[in-house]
């Protein structure tokens, strides 16, 4: 069981929680988090609907209409679990976004240097 408390991320086993504490910590947490997405290789994401890495796209944008602000005609992402239910579909599936699927740092390295001829 993992849950964050005060910006640390606590780990617990289940059985340490007792089957009833358990369950309501399922059902609090299914119930307020309506995305699940695969992170790491070893982790996975719950969040808020629209709490995905697309909530930034919406930053970029309020801050365009400012006096001074950059209105960003292209914005290119890159990741790697960009499948439906990857923790980068959202925002590489995005239509205010190009999106790069790789592997590696080092096929990133090589998709920008064929983008920007470097």
């Amino acid at each position: 069981m993992m849950r964050r408390r005060g910006g640390v991320v606590e780990t617990r086993g289940l059985r340490e929680l007792g089957k009833g504490r358990e369950i309501e910590t399922w059902r609090t947490l299914l119930t307020q988090a309506n995305r699940f997405s695969i992170g790491g290789q070893i982790s996975f994401d719950v969040f808020p609907n629209g709490w995905d890495k697309t909530y930034c796209l919406g930053h970029l944008e309020a801050d365009a209409k400012r006096p001074g602000g950059i209105p960003y005609t292209t914005i290119h992402f890159f990741g790697d679990k960009t499948f439906v239910g990857g923790n980068d579909y959202e925002i590489y599936s995005d239509p205010r976004t190009v999106g790069h699927s790789v592997k590696d740092p080092d096929e990133t390295s090589a998709e920008l240097k064929k983008l920007f001829d470097l």
